[in-house]
């Protein structure tokens, strides 16, 4: 694999659709070229070259390109350790490189416009585009590292060419022919001469990544199966089996191959892409935990919701197979934390909607709004003995709870009263007042013998009956004196009045 990159760092990549995305290996391989901007020493001889595309299906063939051999960059392969991992590595690998490599600007005419790919590498997904030819980088030897496997071209004899087969010849067509190469040797696909009269494109005595073994250029899809190119397969059209790279069509190899039931290819599960290579999405009964699915029964059921999740009471998802009336993440006004409708009376607190407690019904500890039991917070409860509730004592209600009347024994101001002992007493009067001389009310156990609101004919101040000799002078009953005898001569006739 050549790569051209100055001044970077080149990386294995999966072109999509073309190559395959290989595991990273556990031991640390060589497969990365570090590039240098050179001067080179070289004369700036002119060169011209065909430069034939390893993947024919998506680069053309380039020809007549024009190049001076003087290099601007030498790349050298290298190993690479990550210390800071980008946001979305991906595990593509490339082969072990052995040789450094010398790049060449190079000018190509106009070919066909390559369109934007969508490249892969161990950095991440790119789409690139705006294809042109730059650079042309070769293997090369670095002198003083050591030698490498040396071929030798054997010459044609200096006669060769004159249409006379001499001794060292095999034949002589005064050039190439359909039987006899340029070199005046037989020709034959395999000879390592190339003889463009036979139809021979390239010649390498056998398969190699560029050369198939019928001489022609190697290229994907030209139906020769070329294992030095890397490929396993060509039926000379992407089909169920082989993919537009000439390699066994697989599911996770990073290409779309329609013909074998693709609908994606993302290398492995990704958010859009399921393992299997059909397109991602809720419902479709698999379950793709890079788009956080936990489960995936094609429709919402009692253990899994619509958004593919657990079936959780709590997690937002109404499942009405889950048994759940509501989900608002937590405890609401209207909804309770085992997923149910809240109301007054469904056995749950909900301390959002204000409850204190919830029986079910009104109980002596629960009032009928799920709030606790009080004397005084408006709510009547039989169950608490409660006969009425007025939020404090009222003329109707004492503050026990218990309707008001006098006699109830509990003193109800609003009601006017100032005493309340259950009946009257010498203390209290049957209306629930205290009780006073004057008061209207006659009060037997206070001694009271009649009331008339003060003095009267008939009632003293005191209230007592009035009479002569009562020791009490009324004038209302006409008295002018009264000492408490009926002896007259002692300054008070005994009918109370002054001598």
């Amino acid at each position: 694999m050549s790569r051209s990159c100055v001044p970077a760092l080149c990386l294995g990549v999966l072109l999509a659709g073309s190559l395959v995305a290989v595991p990273v290996p556990s031991q640390a391989l060589t497969d990365h070229l570090k590039c240098y901007k050179v001067r080179d020493s070289n004369p700036s001889d002119p060169a011209v070259v065909n430069l034939l595309p390893r993947f024919a299906g998506f680069f053309p063939l380039e020809q007549g390109c024009s190049l001076r051999v003087r290099s601007r960059s030498i790349c050298v392969p290298v190993e690479k350790e990550v210390e800071v991992a980008p946001p979305d590595p991906r595990a593509i690998s490339g082969q072990a490189l052995s040789k450094a490599y010398l790049c060449y600007t190079v000018r190509c005419p106009a070919a066909a416009v390559v369109s934007d790919q969508r490249v892969v590498d161990q950095f991440g997904d790119h789409t690139v585009g705006r294809f042109v030819v730059k650079q042309l980088c070769t293997p090369a030897v670095l002198a003083d590292i050591g030698p490498t496997t040396t071929t030798t071209t054997t010459l044609p004899p200096t006669d060769c060419g004159n249409g006379v087969v001499d001794p060292n010849e095999q034949c002589d067509d005064m050039g190439e022919s359909f039987v006899c190469d340029v070199n005046c040797t037989v020709a034959s696909c395999g000879d390592r001469t190339v003889n463009t009269t036979r139809g021979e494109q390239c010649d390498r005595a056998g398969a190699t990544p560029i050369c198939d073994t019928d001489c022609t250029f190697a290229i994907c899809g030209d139906t020769t199966v070329n294992s030095a190119a890397g490929e396993t397969c060509d039926p000379g059209m992407q089909t169920g089996n082989c993919d537009a790279d000439c390699t066994a069509a697989l599911c996770g190899d990073g290409f779309v191959n329609a013909q074998h039931n693709e609908q994606c290819d993302h290398g492995g599960e990704s958010f859009a892409c399921n393992g299997d290579c059909t397109i991602a999405s809720c419902g479709d009964m698999k379950v793709n935990s890079t788009r956080g699915e936990t489960c995936d029964a094609g429709m919402q059921t009692g253990d899994c919701d619509a958004d593919c999740t657990a079936a959780l009471c709590g997690d937002g998802f109404v499942n009405a197979h889950h048994n759940e009336q509501c989900d608002d993440v937590g405890q609401s006004a209207n909804c309770d934390l085992d997923c149910t409708l809240a109301f007054c009376g469904d056995m749950q607190v909900n301390s959002t909607r204000g409850e204190t407690c919830d029986t079910g019904s009104e109980n002596g500890g629960c009032d009928s709004d799920c709030t606790d039991a009080v004397c005084g917070d408006g709510h009547v409860n039989a169950p608490a003995n409660e006969q009425c509730d007025d939020i404090g004592q009222s003329a109707n209600c004492d503050l026990d709870c218990t309707l008001a009347f006098c006699g109830d024994m509990q003193v109800n101001s609003t009601r006017g009263e100032t005493c309340d002992m259950g009946s009257e007493n010498s203390g209290c009067d049957s209306d629930c007042t205290d009780v006073v001389c004057g008061d209207l009310h006659i009060s037997p156990p206070a001694n009271e013998q009649c009331d008339t609101g003060g003095e009267s004919a008939t009632c003293d101040f005191n209230c007592t009956v009035a009479f002569c000799g009562d020791g009490y002078r009324n004038p209302s009953a006409g008295e002018q004196c009264d000492d408490g005898n009926d002896f007259d001569g002692d300054g008070c006739h005994n009918d109370c009045t002054l001598p």
